[in-house]
């Protein structure tokens, strides 16, 4: 992203990070977005807005009214906790990730820590709550709060090594952000102060700004993150920012047009999956395939990630053929020169690929307690899934040989909302990992892993399918991960333990006829899955991880092919005889 020159002496350049590139954007875009839907009277399920969508009621009977019926409901003051806390606990994390990044790092994530150190505060001690939250909508809301506290630290971070700017605005930028803490923070006691606990009424708030506008915390929560943009100065802050003021613009005009007041709660969002859902609203199985599929449950969460699984993985395995690689394994070396070594931190390659497949699986894991019941496909949906990632953590702890290391770029956790079912791959590695692609890949697993048993806990009311394919997955399930764990033996045989870090044809199994046999077997055992599951969401995870491991395979083989002169020419990339 090349910035103009008239930002040039307020704001650092981009890092080179595809990821910070893209939220820059989508920030900016779905926020804006957000706005736009609130002015329309499609707004988040929170406060006054709860009940207004929530009376919205589906015709008795359907599928989705029965769904409508068993949303997960929480209290408010536990919905709202689930809101801020993980953006909290990832910016008291950086503390100690990175204690000696300079005063305008430090700077940053104080603010960020106090802000959601606030919210939480606020929560327990000063709000009032009569009301309840869809978990639908906790989680959308969370996960947004967590990844845009999280990128934010991230950007700056890979901002460190860049020359100061000519116009310092972080001590500016401290004051604003303090001015709007404090009167956030005042407008919000002055709203807990309208009802008792319990008290379902909403009344005129008076004080403060409110004889001026009705959403003053609203305007000094915008003040409180123009001054986070100034003391950060990376685009990244200022397109969130940009998005928040926007997304706030809306939400404040419907708040005026509601009549209502805004039950201390102020609204900072990193929207992006929510967006995506309110402009596909619930999607709807083509005629063809509702023999083969549940039918949409009313999720935006799961309606987004389907829509955005297909669109990036396949954006992904475009860049692999073209040659903008995630840079893991043989394609490490490929664009690491863009960041200093020095300012690089580094762990063993074992430790790494640990940190990308424990969550998944303990999210696997979890599924067990928190949904004991469910019936035999929920059951196995949550078996195969947790048994992918067992497996992935056998192979790094038993089989796989390493004898690089990982870059730390970062403890940060970035987006894996949009990235989360374009990353599956690999397991074998010689060289090293950028942790900008390693956290983004385990994040994915996990986000996937989670958004699968979840959306198959929304379908378990609907009628069962005329054409059942459960059984038929299962089989696939356990030929594709049987198939997968062979062929990442074979390859742990090529190098020994150690400092062998020269890579070497493999020979056994399918590679005689393919140069991905495992990226093959890793396919069928996801359509296994999808098969086991049948809703939307789990095919069109497996079609995007279908598109992505093309593009990887083919990069592979081409790497191959430029690196052994006597690489045989009919060997494919992943699938025998045809690619």
């Amino acid at each position: 992203m090349v910035m103009s020159s008239t930002l040039l002496g307020l704001v650092y350049p981009p890092p080179p990070s595809l990821f910070v590139t893209a939220m820059s954007v989508i920030s900016a875009a779905s926020l804006a977005n957000a706005g736009f839907n609130e002015i329309k009277g499609k707004h988040m399920q929170y406060s006054k807005f709860w009940h207004v969508v929530a009376s919205q009621s589906l015709p008795t009977g359907t599928a989705h009214h029965h769904q409508q019926q068993q949303q997960i409901k929480l209290s408010g003051r536990r919905g709202m906790l689930i809101l801020y806390t993980p953006a909290f606990l990832v910016g008291a994390a950086s503390f100690y990730f990175f204690p000696d990044e300079g005063i305008r790092f430090t700077l940053l994530t104080s603010a960020l820590t106090i802000h959601f150190f606030k919210r939480v505060f606020e929560v327990l001690f000063v709000h009032k709550y009569s009301g309840s939250m869809a978990l639908d909508t906790a989680i959308t809301i969370g996960l947004s709060y967590f990844l845009s506290t999280a990128t934010m630290i991230y950007a700056q971070y890979l901002s460190r090594g860049f020359s100061d700017l000519p116009i310092d605005l972080k001590y500016a930028g401290t004051v604003m952000f303090l001015l709007g803490i404090t009167c956030n923070f005042y407008h919000h006691y002055l709203l807990s102060k309208l009802r008792k606990e319990g008290d379902r009424e909403y009344k005129l708030p008076s004080g403060g700004l409110f004889n001026l506008v009705i959403c003053p915390h609203y305007f000094f929560e915008i003040l409180g993150f123009v001054g986070v943009s100034c003391i950060s100065q990376t685009l990244y802050a200022f397109s969130f920012t940009l998005g928040t003021i926007l997304y706030l613009m809306g939400r404040s005009y419907a708040t005026r047009k509601c009549g209502g007041v805004v039950g201390g709660i102020g609204v900072l969002v990193g929207i992006s999956l929510w967006c995506v859902g309110n402009e596909v609203e619930t999607m709807m199985i083509p005629s063809v395939l509702q023999g083969f599929l549940f039918q949409e449950p009313p999720s935006i969460i799961i309606t987004a990630m389907s829509v955005v699984t297909i669109m990036f993985s396949s954006y992904l395995g475009i860049s692999e053929i073209t040659g903008n690689h995630l840079q893991y394994s043989k394609f490490w070396n490929v664009g690491s020169q863009k960041i200093s070594a020095k300012l690089q931190n580094k762990l063993s390659s074992r430790t790494g690929m640990l940190i990308l497949y424990t969550p998944a699986f303990l999210a696997g894991l979890a599924s067990f307690a928190i949904y004991p019941d469910g019936g035999f496909r929920f059951f196995m949906v949550k078996l195969t899934l947790t048994v992918h990632f067992l497996k992935r953590v056998l192979e790094v702890l038993f089989v796989h040989k390493y004898s690089g290391v990982m870059v730390l770029d970062t403890a940060i956790l970035v987006s894996g909302c949009y990235l989360m079912a374009a990353v599956l791959f690999v397991h074998k590695y010689s060289g090293s990992m950028a942790l900008d692609t390693a956290i983004t890949i385990g994040l994915s697993y996990f986000l996937s892993t989670a958004t699968m048993i979840y959306a198959q806990y929304l379908s378990r009311g609907f009628s069962d399918l005329p054409i059942d394919l459960k059984y038929a997955g299962t089989v696939m399930f356990l030929l594709g991960i049987t198939g997968n764990f062979y062929h990442h033996y074979l390859l742990s045989k090529l190098r020994k333990e150690g400092g062998d870090r020269e890579y070497k044809l493999p020979s056994g199994g399918l590679f005689n006829l393919v140069i991905c046999p495992h990226y093959f077997f890793e396919i069928l055992g996801f359509v296994g899955v999808s098969c086991i599951s049948q809703t939307l969401y789990a095919f069109s995870f497996t079609l995007g991880t279908i598109l992505y491991l093309m593009g990887r395979s083919y990069a592979t083989r081409k790497w191959y092919l430029s690196k052994f002169e006597d690489f045989p020419m009919d060997v494919k990339a992943l699938f025998p005889f045809i690619f």
